[in-house]
């Protein structure tokens, strides 16, 4: 039996990455078809509890009128991606999303970051990765790209930056942005949303209403829960 709090702290960490990480080698060659395979069909059964995060149709909305290309990035099967792409009313709004198909291994692999980058067409110093997990910001740095982390995903300010996050948003409506600490703005964010999105803003100077990002790396764009 694993306490919860084991479970919570690998969160954001693909499927094929999570029974390993949680237990051992062992119990993932004679078991971690069959866990997975489990999961699935009790997820389903579940799907329509989940729920969007406020106002996270807007923050994809607001992107848009940035001249961010947004890219919905996940992991997860194509059908509960076409449910949440639903969910979110975000059909006509994202550029592009991906699906567990387009990926070889999962987070903390940059597998689903590069994959993001493609359907963007961009560079990765030309996008941001936005998340709420470490295992987001992990994935993007392997694949170059920096994070604009918010704190959705019940992890600390400590436990993001120590992934290397460029920034850290928190999600208190209606609080000021706590002063800077070692270089990284503490801010608020009202706006997220429940998958991982890369952005892209080509040609276009960074908005420093969003974000102030340490070591001169900025980004006007940010995100998109399910891994």
């Amino acid at each position: 039996m694993l306490p919860v709090w084991r479970i919570h702290r690998h969160i954001g960490m693909g499927g094929d990455q999570l029974v390993e990480a949680l237990t051992d080698a062992r119990t993932e060659h004679e078991r971690g078809d069959d866990v997975r395979a489990a999961e699935a069909e009790l997820y389903l059964e579940l799907i329509d509890e989940v729920e969007p995060f406020d106002a996270a149709h807007g923050l994809i909305a607001d992107l848009k009128e940035r001249g961010c290309a947004v890219v919905l990035a996940s992991s997860a099967k194509a059908e509960e991606i076409e449910h949440y792409i639903d969910l979110l009313d975000a059909r006509d709004l994202a550029d592009a999303w991906t699906t567990a198909a387009d990926v070889e291994a999962t987070k903390p692999e940059p597998d689903l970051v590069r994959a993001a980058l493609d359907r963007a067409g961009s560079s990765a110093d030309d996008a941001a990765m936005v998340g709420d997990t470490p295992w987001d910001v992990k994935a993007a740095a392997a694949a170059g790209v920096p994070t604009i982390a918010v704190r959705t995903g019940g992890f600390s300010i400590d436990e993001l930056e120590g992934a290397a996050a460029a920034a850290v948003f928190r999600v208190d409506r209606g609080a000021p942005p706590p002063p800077r600490r070692d270089g990284v703005h503490q801010a608020t964010v009202n706006a997220q949303s429940p998958m991982r999105a890369v952005v892209h803003r080509p040609g276009h100077a960074p908005a420093p209403d969003l974000v102030d990002v340490p070591a001169g790396r900025r980004s006007g764009c940010l995100r998109a829960g399910r891994s």
